[in-house]
C-alpha cells in the first residue's frame, strides 16, 4: 500500500509539471495572437490611409487631365 502511494504521487508531480507546461504553453501562443492581432490592425489603418491616398491623386490626375484637355 505504502509503495502505491508513493507510486501516485510521482505519477502526480509528473502530470502537475506537464500541466504547468502546457499552461505556459497557451499563455505564450496567446501573447503571440495578440501580438499578430495587433500587427493586422496596423496593416488594416495602413492600407486604408493608402486607399485614401490613391483615391486623392486619381481625382488630382483627372483634375489635370481635365485641365490639359481644355488648354488644347
Amino acid at each position: 500500500m505504502l509503495r502505491e502511494d508513493a507510486v501516485e504521487e510521482a505519477r502526480v508531480a509528473v502530470l502537475q509539471r506537464h500541466e504547468v507546461r502546457i499552461l505556459v504553453q497557451v499563455v505564450l501562443i496567446a501573447t503571440e495572437v495578440v501580438e499578430h492581432s495587433l500587427d493586422l490592425l496596423v496593416l488594416v489603418r495602413d492600407g486604408r490611409r493608402q486607399q485614401a491616398v490613391d483615391a486623392e491623386d486619381l481625382t488630382l490626375l483627372q483634375r489635370e487631365r481635365r485641365a490639359l484637355a481644355n488648354v488644347k
